[in-house]
């Protein structure tokens, strides 16, 4: 009987010890997952915020296309492209923020003009960001030949 309890003891004392070892894993394990998810979540809320500006810079710049099919043909002109700027809200948030609109007469198409919206900037001191957009715009109206509408 006397064996049988000293080996009942040791079993209860090893059952123990095994069990402290489980927590601690169990607490270690926990550890290295809480570290995962924090580090994920910060990259997700700085790519959210990235997101967000090239999504405000985009808008930006179909705003300025927009101002630009909504203009008469003949007001479209390199200083009409010149007098265009960001929101101010927008050039502040933007590091080192540049916009550039250019009115070209498209070569291949007469009574064309191709209009270029360009947004450049820095993100946390990278290289720089580049938005741009295309759009071909025409005359709503032209004379005839013979000069009758």
């Amino acid at each position: 009987m006397r064996a049988f309890l000293r080996t009942g003891c040791r079993k209860g004392h090893a059952r123990r010890a095994f069990t402290v070892l489980e927590s601690m894993v169990a607490i270690g394990v926990l550890l290295v997952v809480a570290g995962l998810l924090a580090e994920l979540g910060m990259l997700t809320l700085v790519e959210k915020q990235r997101n967000s500006g090239r999504q405000q810079v985009q808008e930006a710049a179909l705003n300025i296309l927009e101002a630009a099919r909504a203009s008469a043909w003949e007001t479209l002109t390199p200083d009409w492209a010149n007098a265009q700027r960001l929101p101010e809200s927008l050039a502040a948030d933007l590091e080192k923020a540049e916009l550039v609109v250019q009115i070209d007469p498209e070569p291949a198409r007469p009574l064309c003009k191709r209009i270029s919206v360009e947004v450049r900037w820095l993100q946390d001191g990278k290289p720089t960001r580049l938005v741009k957009f295309v759009s071909l715009l025409s005359a709503r109206r032209t004379a005839r030949p013979g000069g009758k509408p």
